[in-house]
């Protein structure tokens, strides 16, 4: 998936990009460790890198502070798109405390998950495919061990820069995403959103945002209501706001209450239904 330019200036994770990556590469060096001194390569991947591993979420109480910045200055932009006092935002009352706590923590779960199913998948292969060469002779019985550390470290080194980067991005444009949904509905006034594209806008994040059947030609929602489903992970399929895929800096923009913008034209909502 190709990069969008960021035209909506949205953030960009660079806060979260160092935890993210030193916590994939704290996790490299214990799967090294756990190699080292051991003679044969037949283990599971989760001997390895194992379930009790809490890997990103031991860095919970780091992220939550940077989750917290994006969403005051996220919450406190849309307040003052729509005209109200950004000052009304306050992401230390204890309702929107909890909510920061319970996505970050979602985040920091759902990415050490996918973190340890992409090792997983990986290790098998590099498995299968030492095992071809010893059958073929291009390996002797010692030399296992030490390709696959040698090979595991290349995976994770090739990697995890771009995982991180990748993820970081993309968190924190769902988490200023998450924060606009939350000061939306407090602030009385949106009833609803546009998706907005950028302009370099890739396939999927065009499908979502146009509606032929809208006069506008552009799709919108009520608050709450979702844009599009995609995939089956419970947590990411049902679409109510960007992004829809890795580094998709797409945004949203409010539309208001008729009894607040004092427009008597009924509003034309458009959805995709779940």
């Amino acid at each position: 998936m190709p990069i969008e330019p960021n035209d909506h200036n949205l953030p960009l994770g660079s806060r979260l990009y160092p935890i993210l990556v030193g916590s994939f590469n704290a996790q490299a060096k214990l799967v090294k460790e756990r190699l080292t001194g051991k003679k044969s390569i037949f283990y599971t991947p989760a001997e390895l890198l194992r379930p009790s591993d809490k890997g990103l979420i031991e860095e919970y109480e780091r992220i939550v502070p940077v989750i917290t910045g994006i969403w005051d200055k996220s919450g406190k932009r849309l307040y003052r798109a729509v005209g109200l006092d950004p000052e009304r935002w306050r992401v230390n009352s204890e309702y929107l405390k909890a909510a920061i706590r319970a996505s970050t923590l979602n985040f920091a779960e759902s990415t050490q998950a996918t973190f340890h199913e992409d090792f997983n998948g990986h290790y098998e292969l590099l498995k299968h495919a030492i095992r071809a060469e010893i059958e073929l002779g291009r390996l002797g019985a010692g030399e296992t061990t030490e390709q696959l550390t040698k090979r595991l470290m290349k995976y994770f080194q090739d990697n995890n820069r771009f995982r991180a980067r990748r993820i970081a991005q993309t968190e924190a444009v769902r988490a200023h995403h998450l924060a606009m949904q939350w000061s939306a509905k407090d602030s009385s006034v949106v009833a609803g959103w546009q998706w907005v594209e950028t302009s370099a806008s890739c396939p999927i994040c065009h499908a979502i945002a146009k509606d032929a059947n809208n006069p506008t030609g552009r799709r919108t929602v009520k608050l709450g209501q979702i844009f599009a489903v995609r995939g089956t992970n419970p947590d990411y399929k049902n679409i109510r706001f960007p992004p829809a895929h890795p580094f998709c800096r797409c945004t949203l923009k409010a539309i208001l209450e008729p009894s607040y913008t004092h427009d008597p034209k009924p509003i034309d909502w458009s959805f995709l239904p779940a």
